[in-house]
């Protein structure tokens, strides 16, 4: 199964994206301020699913706007 984002909120400049999981699969969290590039910069350490969904929240600043992209490590 494929990771697919389940939900994004946004609050207090806190940005929190959930995406289903298969237990056992490790996920990696990427992402790029411009979709022409193929430099994608990973937002913390890879994580283990342990249930049918993980979440993880990104500080948002006044900064450059960015694209998210999961991938599936095992």
């Amino acid at each position: 199964m494929l990771p697919e984002f389940q939900a994004v909120t946004l609050t207090n400049n806190a940005l929190s994206l959930s995406w289903s999981t298969e237990a056992g699969g490790t996920y990696q969290l990427q992402y790029n301020s411009d979709l022409s590039s193929s430099d994608w910069v990973n937002l913390s350490s890879p994580v283990t699913a342990t249930g049918p969904t993980l979440t993880t929240t990104d500080s948002i600043t006044n900064g450059p706007q960015r694209f998210y992209r999961l991938v599936l490590l095992q």
